[in-house]
């Protein structure tokens, strides 16, 4: 009769126990070592004080309880080996609980239904590594994906494993070519930022102490982007020469972050600030030289820029000033919304069972998403001409009346808005840190920042570059930056909302006085 209460004791002792030993193992050190070995020691100790040989029957009550706290030190160590992305541990000890359960249901007499419950455990032993390996090759491989050193080795289409480069590059950025499949993207985004990182810290990159961002582009530099060469002027500017003095030269500069800069990736591809003065020589014909500068600077923001104003900019003696930026200062629209810039995401885990842990992830993620959507601004919303980015932009346009140079202030364009397809943005998911939904909002914000404050400022253009852009994501390799047809289509908006501007300024063979 002793064994009941010790069955029922027992069992209370490891409800309680066990959360203390899932602590353990998620958070392992020398300390907790005792605790793990907590129930593995209690099995052993109730085997050895009923162990007689002669009357093994006699005790299998007592054994049966002793495989039922070994059970629980296996479960222990699957939890700590599964957490810990050990897999030899995770499954060497998935082995030993499948046999534990195998030979204790052999060995002893279980009622009926104790009987179902150990097949059910059992079965799950069974087929968890089964259905794990078919859907493998399908789930996430966040190993492979965010290796730095060379780009990742993927699986195509057809089923062949290829290297991502310039040819095959939309496979995997194209929401139509990758047939929506976000692990495509996540591969793309990898190797896109490894070939950044290729052609811009050895070559093209500087460091720039006491500045912030404490680098910039290294005058003379060189790079190689996938098969797109990139090259530095003696100014730091990405571009040809630029003749000093100027002379009777119509110079227009484009100041912005990587979208200006131009992530090109074939030969032949060019960046819009070279498409806008191909268009402005071939459709104007002007009778003087017309010049567009590339000022932009990949992870700068415009807060970078104005701090460059009057060293880097000034010296260029500017007719026309276009402001491209967007998507690196959306932090300074914070206050316009609930919390952007909180904790990410978590990250996709890398357990030995993946089945399992795409389970983890999408249980984490619905409920950061959740918690996230609870959350309330910590002090009542900014009107958007009230916030860090509206006051940017006043810097920027009295630096450009100041200086009595024209300016022309765009908004921001992005691969999907408030009103795409919940598919299309979940393809995205895994470019930055943040919640995809809460920047298109973002960026709407934006838009409307710039444009009021462009109507409100005399001398001062609003370009919209939404028509035929925003939100056509086949007009994009990522969240923000263009194929070549995207640029293309963002160099005819600018050059449409320039058009009476230059048409004017172009009229006259010399500068103004």
């Amino acid at each position: 009769m002793a064994a009941i209460p010790a069955w029922l004791n027992s069992a209370a002792i490891a409800i309680n126990l066990f959360p203390f030993f899932a602590y353990s193992a998620l958070f392992p050190d020398v300390r907790n070592i005792p605790l793990l070995a907590t129930p593995g020691v209690i099995s052993l100790a109730i085997w050895l004080a009923n162990f007689t040989p002669a009357d093994p029957r006699g005790n299998s009550k007592w054994k049966a309880l002793s495989c039922a706290w070994l059970v629980l030190a296996e479960a222990v160590w699957i939890t700590l080996a599964y957490f810990q992305n050990r897999p030899y541990l995770f499954w060497g000890v998935w082995s030993l609980l499948l046999l534990t359960l195998f030979l204790s249901k052999r060995r002893f007499h279980y009622p009926f239904l104790a009987v179902q419950a150990i097949n059910t455990p059992i079965l799950l032993l069974i087929a968890l590594p089964i259905a794990d390996i078919i859907a493998r090759p399908h789930l996430p491989r966040p190993t492979e994906f965010h290796e730095r050193a060379t780009p990742p080795t993927v699986l195509l289409p057809s089923g062949r494993r290829a290297t991502i480069n310039a040819e095959n590059a939309h496979l995997f950025y194209s929401y139509d070519d990758a047939h929506g499949n976000p692990d495509a993207f996540t591969a793309w985004w990898s190797a896109f930022q490894i070939e950044l990182d290729n052609c811009l810290a050895p070559g093209c990159y500087e460091t720039w102490p006491g500045n912030q961002p404490p680098y910039r582009l290294h005058p003379g530099g060189h790079g190689t982007f996938f098969d797109s060469s990139i090259g530095i002027n003696s100014r730091g500017f990405r571009g040809p020469e630029i003749v000093d003095p100027k002379g009777n030269v119509y110079r227009i500069v484009c100041l912005g972050e990587s979208t200006v800069f131009g992530m090109t990736i074939r030969k032949n591809d060019k960046t819009w600030p070279e498409l806008l003065e191909q268009m402005i020589h071939d459709r104007l014909k002007p009778s003087r030289p017309v010049e567009v500068i590339n000022a932009g600077v990949p992870g700068w923001s415009i807060e970078s820029n104005l701090k460059r104003l009057r060293s880097d900019i000034l010296p260029l003696h500017p007719d026309l000033l276009i402001s491209y930026h967007g998507y690196n200062g959306f932090a300074l629209i914070d206050d316009t919304l609930p919390p952007v810039w909180g904790p990410p995401p978590p990250p996709y885990p890398e357990r030995p069972l993946r089945l399992a842990a795409a389970l983890e992830y999408r249980i984490s993620l619905a409920d950061f998403v959740r918690q996230f959507q609870k959350s309330g601004p910590e002090h009542p919303p900014r009107p958007p001409l009230q916030t860090p980015y509206a006051d940017c932009y006043r810097q920027l346009i009295a630096f450009a009346q100041t200086n009595h140079i024209h300016l022309a202030l765009a908004n921001f364009c992005m691969a999907y808005h408030e009103g795409s397809d919940q598919k299309l943005v979940d393809f995205y998911n895994n470019f930055g840190s943040g919640l995809l939904y809460v920047r298109s909002r973002v960026n709407a914000i934006h838009t409307e920042i710039v444009q009021r404050l462009a109507e409100a400022t005399p001398g001062v253009t609003f370009i919209d570059t939404h028509p035929n852009l925003d939100g056509d994501h086949r007009k994009f390799v990522d969240v923000v930056h263009f194929t070549q047809e995207g640029r293309q289509q963002l160099a005819e908006n600018v050059f449409a909302a320039l058009l009476p501007q230059l048409e004017k300024a172009l009229a006259s063979p010399t500068n103004s006085p």
